[in-house]
């Protein structure tokens, strides 16, 4: 299964550097980003990276909502 990526800021992409251009609006859930563009997303805050079942795969740091 490929990774998932919430949008988190709207965005245009050739997804995997090929065919037409689309759009992802912050919310949606997509999975055919440009490998070569993943890194400075996540690094500007436009993507997040998500697991299978849409949950976010960063781990929480101990402490976090307490």
């Amino acid at each position: 299964m490929a990774k998932q990526y919430k949008v988190l800021a709207g965005l245009n992409y050739t997804p995997k550097g090929r065919g037409e251009e689309r759009r992802a609006d912050a919310g949606d859930v997509v999975d055919d980003l440009p490998t070569k563009s993943v890194g400075w997303l996540v690094e500007q805050g436009a993507i997040e990276e998500v697991s299978g079942d849409g949950v976010r795969a960063q781990q929480e740091r101990p402490g976090d909502g307490e």
